[in-house]
């Protein structure tokens, strides 16, 4: 084989190699809405909506739970000696500033089929606040895994 062609067959594997891994980076702007199934790390979950908690206002602040739905009984905890600690958690889009949720909470979930637990993260808004539209899930333990979250589309229970 002459060198022209052994050049032409290297950049032939090389455009190839280009185009096949093309998708090895998907796209990590993807938001996930209402349903949507995700994966963090080794969990499945799907948003699933807002749930007004007046039993948690404080002052001037209204309570508000954003659930989302896991698959499986696989809850993210962080043990250490007797404490125990979720190893996911919420950042909300507050305007310019994002709010980490103030308390994650876990129970099985017996009214959506498919799915194994609810989990809920809380969130205090002044009242007359708007609900945030996005958010992003992330593990405690490398806040740079993350998932963006759309929640423009979520209905509250009150």
């Amino acid at each position: 084989m002459n060198g022209f062609v052994k050049r032409g067959l290297v950049l032939l594997v090389i455009a190839a190699l280009a185009l096949a891994c093309a998708g090895c980076g998907a796209p990590k702007d993807k938001a996930y809405a209402a349903k949507e199934k995700f994966k963090l790390n080794d969990n499945t979950f799907a948003l699933e909506k807002w749930m007004r908690k007046p039993d948690m206002d404080s002052g001037s602040k209204k309570a508000y739970d954003l659930c989302l739905l896991m698959v499986g009984d696989d809850v993210p905890v962080i043990i250490n000696g007797a404490n125990m600690t979720s190893g996911v958690n919420v950042a909300f889009a507050l305007g310019e500033d994002t709010v980490d949720a103030g308390t994650v909470g876990y129970q099985h979930n017996v009214d959506v089929p498919g799915y194994g637990v609810r989990a809920s993260f809380t969130l205090l808004l002044p009242e007359g606040s708007e609900l945030p539209q996005s958010a992003e899930l992330y593990d405690v333990s490398n806040k740079e895994k993350r998932v963006a979250l759309n929640l423009s589309g979520l209905t509250v229970e009150e």
